[in-house]
């Protein structure tokens, strides 16, 4: 850090930082959780042997150069999510049944790291997307919206604004404190007057408040602290083409990328949608959703097969830049768990089974496939709890999970 002036700047990882660096117990983890809503075709996904050294899938092959940096797993899913489309919601929360309409989302498995690993940053969390919906909910299952411009995040990111316009957005940061007091004492007021089961809501609501007034705290205190300097000097011009989803994603994988970089997070959400566009690409002739429920069409699957090559290559990419870019523990791939999934198995047949994950980086021991029964998946949820430790949290369960994932081991 530098400091000065009332003001901290967050510097990337120098060599000269290694002496003080080295009395760290342990180095930084971050969390970067990203849902491809269609998933991929599994006889095209799924190796066909298990275990270190597993032979890489048609689709895996695409991240052969990263082999040693990752895990495939597969046979796990989120038990009793089910709902076709509409189970998306559950990727990080596990929540089941969410086309009932009962349904009540729970939160998310990033909002819990965050809490904690997110304490340090700017940033505590980043929801990104290519529309309005994010993956993260909060502790009472709402849905955060999501950032789904890379300019707009780059600004969030980089941009400090002018002094007046800093001045305004502490007003409103103290205004939203104030708002917050008044609500918590108005509400303490009906607690003597409650029932034991609305006590225990007051409660839950009253936690809410404080991890809002925390929030609004922090957020304060940021504005006096200089944005860094990105190593993209020009802000990103936005892909106006929505058909070109496969470069939008591409697009906010730098940006996860250059918010990695600069500890300005370390959780980051990225959800893409169901869409139905037509990717502009030779050789692609319908939607996106349309060739997903192919029904075996020849013309069909390998049309879908050209996304979803692309789709692997974009994953691939920001691999790349990941583990090409220095951090105190190796590479920033090295500190950085990257969790890539869908909620489908086979989305084909809307089967919420046998979820297809890839897991990178964050200091686990990879180049391995870990299979679980296809018949009876393991919890997917023992994947989260597995990561959650890693970063530091201390959490022995989260939603559906039994545990941690059998064979997810610390490299």
């Amino acid at each position: 850090m530098l400091r000065g002036c009332g003001a901290a700047l967050a510097l990337p990882w120098l060599e000269a930082m290694s002496p003080a660096l080295a009395a760290e117990p342990t180095p930084r983890r971050r969390m970067v959780f990203i849902n491809l809503h269609l998933g991929f075709m599994a006889d095209r996904f799924v190796p066909p042997d298990d275990g270190p050294g597993y032979t890489l899938s048609p689709y895996l092959r695409r991240l052969a150069d990263y082999r040693d940096d990752f895990t495939v797993i597969t046979g796990t899913s989120h038990p009793g999510v089910n709902g076709a489309h509409t189970a998306d919601v559950s990727f990080l929360t596990a929540a089941p049944d969410a086309a009932s309409a009962s349904f009540q989302n729970t939160v998310s498995v990033d909002q819990i790291a965050a809490e904690q690993i997110g304490r340090d940053t700017r940033f505590a969390y980043l929801p990104l997307g290519l529309s309005g919906n994010s993956m993260s909910f909060t502790r009472s299952g709402a849905n955060i919206p999501a950032i789904n411009r890379a300019s707009r995040l780059y600004e969030l990111l980089f941009v400090d604004g002018s002094g007046a316009e800093r001045k305004r957005a502490g007003q409103r940061l103290d205004d939203g404190r104030s708002i917050m007091d008044f609500v918590g004492q108005s509400a303490q007021s009906l607690q003597r007057r409650l029932g034991p089961r609305d006590r225990r809501k007051l409660d839950e609501y009253f936690t809410n408040i404080r991890e809002t007034e925390l929030r609004l705290q922090k957020s304060r205190e940021w504005l006096a602290v200089a944005k860094p300097q990105p190593s993209l000097k020009k802000k990103p011009k936005d892909i106006a083409d929505r058909s070109d989803f496969i470069a939008q994603i591409e697009l906010m994988y730098d940006m996860m990328h250059l918010a990695a970089e600069s500890d300005s997070t370390r959780v980051i959400t990225f959800n893409q949608p169901n869409l139905n566009d037509v990717l502009p690409y030779d050789g692609i002739s319908q939607g996106y959703h349309s060739l997903s429920h192919h029904n075996g069409d020849e013309d069909k699957i390998r049309q879908l097969e050209l996304v979803e090559i692309e789709q692997m290559d974009g994953v691939a990419r920001l691999l790349g830049k990941l583990a090409a870019t220095d951090a105190a523990g190796g590479s920033l791939l090295d500190e950085t768990m990257v969790f890539v999934g869908s909620i489908f198995g086979n989305a084909n047949k809307h089967d919420t089974s046998n979820m297809p994950i890839v897991l990178a980086g964050g200091g686990f021991a990879h180049n391995r496939h870990l299979r679980f029964d296809p018949q009876n998946n393991a919890p997917t949820a023992n994947v989260f709890v597995s990561m959650l430790q890693q970063a530091g949290v201390d959490r022995d369960a989260f939603a559906s999970s039994t545990g941690t994932l059998t064979g997810l081991n610390p490299a």
